[in-house]
Formats: C-alpha cells, sequence, structure tokens
C-alpha cells in the first residue's frame, strides 16, 4: 500500500506515509482520506511523511493536484510538513509539491528528518 493514513492523537496531527512507487490515482485517494480525517479530528496539521517514497506522479500531476487542493474549504489554513525521501525522483515530486503549496498560499515546508518536521509542525 503506497500511502497509509492515520492520526497521532499525542501530536494533533494527520499522517500520511507514502512508500514505494505512487501513482496520481494513489496520491488523490490519500489526500481524499486526509481531508475527512483533518475533518474527523478537527486538526489543521499534516505531516507527510514521504522518506520512503521511490517515485510519484508526474509533476504536472502534481500541480493539478495541489490546485484540486484550494476548492477543498479547510486547505488554507492547513500547515503540511514533509519529510524528504532519499531517491533523487521522489525529491523532485516532493519539493514540487513544496514549491505549487506554497505559491498558492498553503503553508508547507519540508524537512530531512521526522523530528524536524514534528518540531516545526507542533510549535
Amino acid at each position: 500500500m503506497p500511502a497509509r493514513v492515520s492520526y497521532i492523537e499525542s501530536m494533533q496531527c494527520v499522517q500520511v506515509e507514502y512508500l514505494d512507487d505512487l501513482s496520481i490515482g494513489q496520491l488523490l485517494g490519500a489526500l481524499g482520506d486526509i481531508t475527512l480525517a483533518l475533518r474527523a479530528h478537527q486538526s489543521t496539521r499534516v505531516l507527510a511523511d514521504c522518506s520512503g517514497m521511490v517515485s510519484g506522479p508526474t509533476l504536472i500531476e502534481i500541480y493539478e493536484a495541489v490546485r484540486g487542493l484550494l476548492e477543498v474549504e479547510e486547505t488554507p489554513s492547513v500547515r503540511q510538513a514533509l519529510v524528504l525521501p532519499s531517491s533523487t525522483r521522489a525529491l523532485d515530486v516532493v519539493t514540487f509539491w513544496e514549491t505549487a503549496s506554497v505559491n498558492r498560499g498553503i503553508d508547507a515546508r519540508s524537512f530531512t528528518t521526522r523530528a524536524d518536521a514534528l518540531a516545526w509542525l507542533t510549535a
């Protein structure tokens, strides 16, 4: 399963773990699950752990996915902490996600470690 969504009660954040090769369909499915979890827990924090990701959607698909997020009511108030992958192919995807998100007014930031990402997210 390339994407797992859960809730971290102690941090009051929704966590998504992206693994292996992530398709656009799997990403969109995960985004839907994240939105539901944010609403259910009344949270505004997302930890996207991409450290296990090998490759992902095309940059055009990422651009469209971020653009689609703006149609979700909660998106502007959500903070996204992204844990960077070691795979070069996946790194390009994740850093483009961050850039596209920030360019649209979404508070997103990438980190090399999970601890740094959680520290920023919960500050």
